[in-house]
């Protein structure tokens, strides 16, 4: 119980992470630009560009809190939550080795590559985690009562 909990309040710091920066790129999208280190050097704004991508974190972070919302579905919803930054994540590490990438910055860390990993081993371990048969059961009992 203290591990779910534990796993529940890291999807929904990296849904309040994506969130937070998927509001920022959509609301004040040159601000965002000017704001995160880095972006500036990767060429001029487009504000349209900057704006679907921040469309595509807000997804993310909807899909982060529907695992939290559907025990029975959080590994598969984790998983799909980490798609988009997945892809992006390969993004930057095929252009460092293509030189279209600058050295690897604290930006990215922190902001790419860190909340990617933790995605894709929480979405693993919740799609691979043995359930106890009577939480099964009190699972299908609890969404039962719903309908």
């Amino acid at each position: 119980a203290m591990t779910q909990r534990v796993l529940i309040a890291l999807a929904l710091l990296l849904a309040a992470m994506s969130a937070a920066n998927g509001l920022f790129m959509v609301i004040a999208p040159i601000g965002w630009y000017h704001a995160v280190p880095g972006v500036i050097e990767t060429g001029p704004p487009n504000t349209h560009f900057i704006t679907d991508i921040g469309c595509a974190y807000l997804a993310s972070a909807v899909l982060l809190v529907a695992a939290v919302l559907r025990p029975q579905s959080r590994g598969v919803l984790t998983l799909a939550a980490a798609l988009w930054p997945t892809m992006h994540a390969v993004v930057h590490i095929v252009g460092h080795f293509t030189g279209h990438g600058s050295t690897v910055s604290a930006t990215e860390m922190v902001g790419i590559y860190l909340p990617v990993a933790a995605q894709i081993a929480l979405g693993i371990y919740w799609l691979t985690e043995r359930r106890d048969p009577t939480t099964i059961a009190a699972l299908h009992a609890r969404q039962a009562s719903r309908a």
